[in-house]
C-alpha cells in the first residue's frame, strides 16, 4: 500500500508581496550606500579645503544632493557631489600660471606686511568701501606707503642703498622714512623694503615677480578614486544591515 500525499499552495499572491518586500529592501540598501559615499566623497573635498587653509566658505561650497529627491523607491539611486565655486576648486586643483593683470610685477607679501597691516583694505575693487567693514586683501606699493605714510625710492643698480632715484630722493625722506625698491643680494627679484628711518634696519614687505604659480592644494580626482573603491564595500554592508 502506498500513500500519495499532493500538497498544493497558492503563492501568487504571496510571491508578489515576497518580491515587493525584496525589492524594497535592495532599493533602500543602494540608496544607503549611494548616500553614504556621497557624504563620505564630499567629507574629503570638504577636508581637503580646511587642510589647505583656504577657509570655511570654500569648504562648504562642495555640495550634494541624492536623486530621486524624497526617498522614492529605485534600483537606480544616483548621487551628484559639485561645486558652488568651481573656478576657485579647479584653480586650486591645477596649480595655474598667475601673471599680472596690471603692471609688470606681482606683489608677494612677507609676514612682516602681514603684521604691519599692509596687506588688506576696507575699499572695494570699485573704489567704495567694502559693506560691514570688512577687507579684502591686497599687494600694492602705492597702498603700502600711503598705509605707512612713507614715500616710495627706486635705488640705482650700482647701489641699492645710497644711489635713490626714481619717485623720491632717500635724503628727502630721512625724517619719515621710505619703502626702498632695490635687487635681493642672492636671487635677484626685486624687493621693497621698509625703512622706518634713513638708519633703520630694513624690513621686506614685498618680493617682486613676473609670474607665479600657484601650487597645487587640492586633489579632487584623488577622493572621485577613494569614493569609487569604498562603494562597493557600503553597497554590501548595507545590504548586511538591512537583513
Amino acid at each position: 500500500m502506498s500513500l500519495r500525499f499532493r500538497i498544493v499552495g497558492d503563492i501568487g499572491n504571496n510571491l508578489a508581496a515576497i518580491l515587493d518586500s525584496e525589492v524594497t529592501t535592495l532599493s533602500r540598501a543602494l540608496r544607503g550606500a549611494v548616500e553614504r559615499s556621497a557624504a563620505a566623497l564630499q567629507a574629503d573635498l570638504r577636508g581637503q579645503v580646511t587642510a589647505a587653509g583656504l577657509g570655511p566658505g570654500l569648504a562648504k561650497a562642495w555640495q550634494r544632493e541624492t536623486y530621486p529627491r524624497g526617498g522614492r523607491r529605485t534600483l537606480r539611486p544616483a548621487a551628484l557631489v559639485y561645486s558652488k565655486a568651481t573656478a576657485l576648486h579647479e584653480a586650486f586643483d591645477d596649480g595655474p600660471l598667475i601673471l599680472p593683470r596690471r603692471g609688470a610685477f606681482l606683489l608677494v607679501p612677507s609676514p612682516a606686511a602681514e603684521r604691519l597691516g599692509v596687506t588688506t583694505t576696507t575699499t572695494s575693487r570699485k573704489g567704495g568701501p567694502i559693506p560691514g567693514g570688512a577687507r579684502r586683501r591686497l599687494s600694492s606699493l602705492d597702498a603700502a606707503a600711503d598705509k605707512l605714510g612713507v614715500s616710495i625710492v627706486t635705488a640705482m643698480p650700482a647701489s641699492a642703498r645710497h644711489g635713490a632715484r626714481g619717485r623720491g630722493s632717500a635724503r628727502q625722506v630721512t625724517d619719515r622714512g621710505f619703502i626702498l625698491l632695490a635687487p635681493a643680494r642672492r636671487s635677484g627679484n626685486l624687493v621693497a623694503l621698509y625703512y622706518a628711518r634713513r638708519d633703520a634696519r630694513p624690513v621686506l614687505l614685498f618680493t617682486l615677480v613676473r609670474q607665479t604659480r600657484l601650487p597645487k592644494r587640492l586633489d579632487i580626482a584623488a577622493a572621485a578614486e577613494r569614493a569609487e573603491t569604498a562603494f562597493a564595500s557600503a553597497v554590501a554592508a548595507a545590504l548586511a544591515s538591512e537583513r
